[in-house]
């Protein structure tokens, strides 16, 4: 089973890389999401990191990093299975909110 997610600030780096790629969060294999200030509490961003954290999880990290690989040049970022099946369990957990 796993352990509880750790959701932190992305620290000096990682937060410049990620606001270059327009990124607001990143998903690591060993259960920490890194956020841009003031998205901690974002639970659409939160439930989409938590699918990617399953993702890995279901195929492994390095099957998961290939499989990503061949998927985004097959699919594009936007129709990534991945990417979608992400969003999607963002949007679902906003829906349960409101």
């Amino acid at each position: 089973m796993r352990t509880k997610v750790k959701i932190r600030t992305a620290p000096g780096l990682l937060l410049s890389l990620m606001s270059l790629l327009g990124k607001s969060g990143l998903a690591t294999p060993w259960d920490i999401i890194y956020v841009v200030p003031g998205r901690h509490r974002d639970r659409r961003l939160i439930a989409a990191k938590m699918k990617r954290i399953e993702q890995i999880e279901r195929r492994g990290l390095l099957l998961f990093m290939i499989t990503y690989v061949l998927l985004l040049f097959r699919h594009g970022y936007r129709n990534h299975p991945y990417e979608v099946e992400a969003r999607v369990a963002g949007e679902d957990d906003a829906l349960r909110i409101y």
